[in-house]
């Protein structure tokens, strides 16, 4: 019989593979997950940058919550924040607690980290938890803007593939109010510390900054999810992004939160709101409250799910 209250542990970089056989078990309809991938994820930089925690009965993983840590510029100072990204329980254990405690977990140790924020996007599922029970509310959705790579017929080449063995990410570090604070050492971890054949890095042939894409089906259609930039991108650039995806055969560009760059002189784009379940917590309701009225400028990088 599985115990209904089991231990509870913090999970070190060591844990990864037995974590990710309990998730390809318990979320069979998933994509499969890799001890690998969990290990970069979550403990890529250091075993500070996330959260995870994870119960055990008789050496048998039966739940874990996870949460990863990003610093972000908001009110003009750094701010630790944390983006929970899975909740899980073993199939028996479910409706029984263990789903909270495994949550509050995670949330006292980010409250140990001096965490500000907590930032999430839910499921159908687990929606209504976060709110009536976790005491989030609803905030900005990211906007998703959907760009036809015809838009760059008349693009001019202004980007060239990257070799990612020799890429060197120097300069570049923009850092806006309310985003994700990226310097060399984020963008070696997300983008040069790992394997994915999706993934693709363009270089500006005259500045040498770079652009970081994943090549993957949207609505069964050849698409581009732009991940992030080290540089503030243009109409110009966009057009010549588009024309290089094209001639890929990639007939989609997607684009999260990025409307200050995107005007009207560039009529061939869509945008889908509220697209996401995007919930949002600070220390206390007030702070909460503060937190649901910010459009927080987010790229597809920072999601574990793109």
């Amino acid at each position: 019989m599985i115990n209904s209250e089991p231990e509870i542990r913090l999970a070190k970089s060591t844990d990864t593979e037995a974590l990710a056989a309990f998730i390809n078990k318990e979320n069979p309809a998933g994509d499969p997950v890799k001890g690998s991938f969990l290990k970069w994820w979550f403990f890529g930089i250091n075993d500070h940058d996330s959260t995870v925690c994870y119960s055990i009965d008789n050496n048998l993983v039966t739940g874990l919550a996870c949460t990863r840590n990003f610093k972000l510029l908001y009110k003009g100072e750094p701010h630790t924040i944390a983006m929970p990204q899975k909740v899980l329980t073993a199939s028996g254990l479910r409706k029984k607690g263990l789903f909270s405690r495994l949550y509050y977990a995670t949330e006292s140790l980010n409250g140990d980290k001096k965490v500000l924020i907590h930032l999430t996007i839910t499921n159908a599922a687990s929606t209504p938890i976060f709110l009536g029970k976790f005491g989030y509310q609803r905030g900005q959705s990211p906007d998703v803007i959907l760009l036809p790579t015809i838009t760059g017929i008349t693009g001019k080449t202004l980007f060239s593939a990257a070799d990612k063995q020799t890429v060197a990410i120097t300069s570049g570090f923009a850092q806006p109010d309310n985003a994700i604070m990226k310097d060399q050492a984020y963008f070696h971890w997300r983008y040069l510390d790992h394997q994915d054949d999706s993934e693709t890095i363009l270089q500006d042939k005259t500045t040498g900054n770079f652009i970081f894409l994943k090549i993957k089906k949207f609505k069964n259609i050849p698409s581009a999810f732009l991940l992030d930039t080290t540089f503030t991108l243009s109409n110009e650039h966009y057009r010549s992004l588009c024309r290089f995806l094209l001639k890929k055969g990639i007939l989609l560009l997607l684009v999260l939160q990025r409307k200050q760059e995107i005007n009207q002189e560039l009529p061939l784009h869509f945008t889908i709101k509220n697209r996401f379940n995007f919930l949002v917590k600070g220390r206390n309701e007030k702070e909460t409250e503060e937190l649901a009225g910010i459009t927080f400028k987010l790229d597809f990088g920072v999601l574990d799910f793109v």
